[in-house]
């Protein structure tokens, strides 16, 4: 009995320590992910400054076609200070009557083509330059839809829905919240 004493003292002490390094790894693997995504978040916001600069070039150059096209894919969120935004602000009202009607008809060209992915990434294009682009905002829900991306789709929908209630797409957009919401009934 003492020598198997003796054992489980040892194995409880192996335990320990073994939970100890298990305890220490975890700490750093937690750290680890923490400066992996803080270095992200500034990857993003390197990035769309670098995009907010090139189109500020376009802009000196006169082409205001590719700074607007360039500043659609700028996230105002994500700029680091108040004097990028308000560059970002300045170019958007310089270009957004020249571009949003472009890259809508590149979207929807997309759209009729059944390349919903590509038509996706050009209506959040739209979106980010005209967040009340209520047509935008109902081929990307159809999109999503195709995709089978219901999730997506529906908070396409809803936003129509709750924000422009009035606009010819809202009955539409009501009909196929009512398909999507029944079909995730049906699956519960």
């Amino acid at each position: 009995i003492v020598e198997y004493s003796g054992e489980i003292s040892d194995r409880n002490k192996q335990i320990a320590l073994l939970q100890n390094q298990i305890d220490e790894l975890t700490n750093e693997n937690n750290k680890l992910a923490n400066d992996a995504d803080t270095s992200g978040n500034a990857a993003d916001t390197s990035h769309n400054e670098i995009l907010l600069i090139q189109a500020v070039k376009s802009y000196l150059d006169n082409d205001f076609v590719s700074a607007g096209t360039t500043l659609s894919e700028v996230d105002r969120n994500l700029l680091s200070d108040q004097d990028a935004q308000t560059v970002y602000d300045f170019l958007l009202a310089k270009t957004k009557d020249t571009v949003i009607g472009q890259i809508y008809d590149e979207a929807y060209q997309y759209y009729g083509s059944k390349d919903y992915m590509n038509a996706v990434n050009m209506f959040k294009k739209v979106l980010n330059l005209d967040s009340d682009s209520v047509e935008s905002w109902y081929y990307m829900g159809r999109s999503y839809q195709y995709l089978t991306d219901f999730e997506q789709a529906r908070n396409c929908y809803r936003t129509i829905v709750d924000n422009y209630g009035d606009s010819e797409y809202a009955s539409d957009a009501q009909q196929y919240l009512t398909q999507i919401e029944n079909r995730k009934t049906e699956s519960e």
